[in-house]
């Protein structure tokens, strides 16, 4: 079940989404989930999975390896690369991994 809900819930919700109009659906679909807690650039931005992507390529780990220690894609990798990239204003994989062990972890 998702998130632990029980059959019940899911069957609930599931009635209530049948009844709604298509805007009323767009709405909700579409709804914020409160304000973004983290910072958009800088180190700070940076998730959990971006932070442990980071540190691999510190110690020069290629995309498969880093997706094999992390058990995710090599896609997802290089998602992450991406978003960390463009939060830092870094270039490349060595100026990430130069960055990152300044940051004491490489």
């Amino acid at each position: 079940m998702l998130d632990g809900a029980s059959a019940e819930t899911m069957h609930a919700a599931w009635a209530q989404g049948e009844h709604l109009s298509i805007e009323e659906a767009l709405a909700y679909a579409s709804r914020g989930h409160g304000r973004r807690r983290r910072p958009a650039a800088g180190w700070p931005s940076l998730t959990p999975a971006e932070v442990a992507v980071a540190r691999l390529v510190a110690r020069h780990l290629s995309n498969p390896e880093i997706a094999e220690r992390l058990f995710i894609s090599r896609a997802t990798v290089k998602t992450h690369l991406v978003h960390t990239f463009a939060k830092l204003n870094v270039r490349s994989r060595s100026e990430l991994a130069a960055e990152a062990i300044k940051r004491g972890l490489g």
